[in-house]
């Protein structure tokens, strides 16, 4: 991967009809994917919905969260928890607004936790 910047960080957005033609929840919604140091080390997708949907799709691979807060299930919900698995940290928000949710979720893979860390310090110029 090049260097940017002094950097190596990469940012790739690819709709999810191209990388999960089976799943109809990600039909035209953008996947955002973190490359740092030639790892994927995060994918973050965010979605306007008419109700909430990319939880489901989140829970079915990574787990159910059995402790959502209140506010999820309200008639609009406005809501963000996180939850681990031995694989990922897996955050979740949803929002409303007058007729729509929009739902974000952002997935860190556990085994390259590193490279956070050593980006960061990288930024901060240690």
């Amino acid at each position: 991967m090049p260097k940017i910047d002094g950097q190596y960080e990469q940012y790739v957005t690819v709709t999810g009809d191209v990388v999960c033609k089976n799943e109809k929840v990600f039909e035209g919604v953008p996947i955002d994917f973190v490359v740092l140091y030639d790892k994927l080390v995060e994918i973050r997708i965010m979605k306007l919905s008419e109700k909430p949907s990319l939880v489901d799709w989140a829970e079915s691979i990574y787990g159910k969260n059995q402790n959502k807060p209140t506010s999820f299930y309200d008639t609009k919900p406005n809501a963000a928890w996180v939850w681990d698995n031995t694989n990922a940290s897996i955050s979740y928000s949803v929002l409303s607004d007058e007729n729509l949710l929009l739902e974000s979720i952002i997935i860190q893979s556990v085994k390259h936790a590193k490279y956070f860390s050593m980006f960061a310090k990288e930024q901060e110029g240690e």
